[in-house]
């Protein structure tokens, strides 16, 4: 398990395939590919899931992961998901709209300014 976080609607309107941008920070030597992360729901479903190391420590694995995933909300519905590492690299994959969402935040939370209120939780 590398990390879990939660996404939560909170203006009381239904999302379709709604774009979530965010990033966590990593202790060195934990993951050198973020190519290998895979992301499931709280049913163990994968699911699309885009990720980029964009600094790394010194023996070259990944310090802080930038993930860009998309998910269908109910509103005032919390998502709960799981990152794990996989050997494989043929996880779902899904490009996100940066321009509309940003990450923000260390040390675990997430907390992308969207339009409306959201937040999301590692």
């Amino acid at each position: 398990m590398v990390a879990r976080f939660w996404v939560r609607e909170q203006d009381g309107v239904a999302r379709r395939r709604f774009p979530v941008t965010g990033g966590f920070a990593l202790p060195a030597g934990r993951l050198t590919d973020p190519a290998r992360l895979v992301l499931t729901d709280a049913e163990g479903q994968a699911m699309p899931l885009q990720a980029l190391a964009l600094t790394r420590w010194p023996d070259g694995s990944a310090r802080w992961v930038l993930l860009d995933l998309q998910t269908d909300l109910a509103a005032h519905e919390t998502r709960f998901f799981s990152l794990d590492r996989t050997d494989q690299r043929d996880s779902p994959r899904v490009l996100a709209d940066r321009r509309r969402t940003t990450a923000r935040g260390a040390g675990g939370d997430w907390r992308p300014p969207l339009r409306g209120r959201h937040s999301c939780r590692a």
